[in-house]
């Protein structure tokens, strides 16, 4: 499993975050993922799962790399996504911590369309494997996998599928992998358990 390595280049500009960005309600929720095991830390020490929202245009705050098993975040152990391009697979952001392995997923959910706010991406074996007994759930292609260009742009284009400004899918090519989305946190949250209480 190639979980938590990032796959893109990116350049960051180091500097201290702005309390103005209003990361705690991020922080609640990802506190409320991670006590139910949705976001932590494999055997290996790898950490999985991250969770992001929208803070104008195409700017979005997220999780930062390696965070999966740590307990509390503090505002500098995230990281705001400044810039990305799908196709050449290249992110731009400024904190004190590189951006999540997943940011070009979530970046392909934003770009998707404006009104979603909130994207979460969590892991579980038991939901994931449930997820992929429903043939009428939107997936990834299996071929396709994590961290690459194909996987942003099979994103994106099942966000565009759903057509909707809220809902899930799994990725095949990227085990445990699930993802939600909303046009705020509250909403992106409703999909997680939504999905928990249909698939578990």
């Amino acid at each position: 499993m190639d979980e938590g390595y990032i796959k893109f280049s990116f350049d960051l500009i180091e500097k201290e975050l702005p309390k103005s960005l209003d990361w705690e309600n991020l922080e609640s929720v990802r506190k409320s993922l991670f006590k139910k095991g949705l976001i932590g830390n494999y055997p290996d020490g790898i950490g999985f799962g991250n969770i992001s929202k929208r803070v104008r245009n195409s700017e979005f705050l997220i999780t930062g790399s390696a965070t999966g098993g740590i307990k509390d975040l503090s505002l500098s152990d995230y990281c705001l996504v400044n810039e990305y391009d799908l196709a050449q697979n290249y992110v731009k952001g400024t904190g004190k911590i590189s951006p999540s392995s997943e940011s070009m997923s979530h970046g392909a959910i934003y770009s998707a369309t404006k009104a979603i706010h909130a994207v979460i991406h969590i892991h579980s074996k038991k939901l994931f494997d449930q997820m992929l007994t429903d043939q009428k759930l939107p997936r990834t292609h299996k071929g396709i996998r994590y961290g690459t260009p194909e996987m942003a742009s099979a994103i994106a284009d099942i966000v565009n599928l759903i057509n909707k400004n809220s809902g899930y899918f799994v990725t095949a090519g990227h085990d445990e992998g699930i993802f939600a989305f909303g046009e705020n946190l509250e909403i992106a949250s409703l999909q997680i358990h939504k999905i928990s209480k249909k698939y578990s």
